[in-house]
């Protein structure tokens, strides 16, 4: 009777992984401290660009970008340096609010995480969503940054919901096969964890530009990784 009854109670209820992906986590930090730098370009970096404002990225930096470069792109370009002890101070006022709703999250990053949590399998959507929008709405209320979310079954698929709707966006992601493939396959394969700039360059020589040419370019792939 145990047994079925724990059965019951799990069906009743659908897990869900809410990525949280903070946008332009050190630019967003300054524009607290300085608001009139807000719609402004703006960078934090110091000889490289690390974080970029949406009005600089409109120029086409971005991070990782030589800092020279960046100022060429923009002349009224803000540059900033990095105060490392404060971003991580108010990220840690962050993630602190946002253990709240679950005390075992994982943070990948200082601007970057994901928490577990279960939502009735009746309204499994609505509740997902709801829940994102409290944790917002409680970071920005206390601590003026703003978050991107992916909401998905597994962290993996959540990450990259993340980046869809960039900034103050949510995009999610049920456990259906059609759905996953559909999104999969429109996506580039620099959205895909673990490729980077070189495996990018070397998938695009291939032929690969986005998931669905795997399809039909992956034996090539099996040939030029393995040889």
């Amino acid at each position: 009777f145990e047994q079925q009854k724990t059965s019951l109670i799990e069906k009743s209820e659908e897990e869900f992984y809410i990525y949280i992906d903070f946008d332009m986590f050190f630019v967003s930090c300054e524009l607290v401290r300085d608001p009139a730098l807000r719609g402004l370009p703006v960078v934090v970096g110091k000889g490289v660009v690390a974080s970029a404002s949406y009005e600089a990225r409109a120029f086409g930096i971005h991070s990782g970008m030589p800092l020279f470069r960046a100022s060429e792109s923009c002349p009224g370009l803000r540059a900033i340096v990095p105060d490392m002890s404060y971003y991580h101070e108010v990220s840690s006022k962050a993630w602190k609010i946002i253990s709240k709703y679950d005390s075992e999250f994982c943070q990948k990053g200082i601007d970057e995480g994901y928490i577990k949590v279960s939502v009735g399998l009746e309204n499994a959507d609505t509740e997902a969503q709801e829940l994102t929008k409290r944790i917002f709405d409680e970071v920005y209320g206390s601590l003026g940054i703003t978050f991107s979310v992916g909401i998905s079954y597994n962290p993996m698929l959540a990450k990259m919901c993340s980046s869809v709707n960039k900034p103050k966006g949510v995009h999610q992601l049920r456990k259906n096969i059609r759905d996953v493939k559909a999104f999969l396959d429109d996506l580039t394969i620099d959205k895909l964890i673990g490729i980077g700039n070189i495996n990018k360059y070397v998938l695009n020589g291939l032929g690969i530009y986005k998931v669905r040419d795997f399809w039909e370019h992956g034996w090539k792939c099996y040939a030029c990784y393995t040889e």
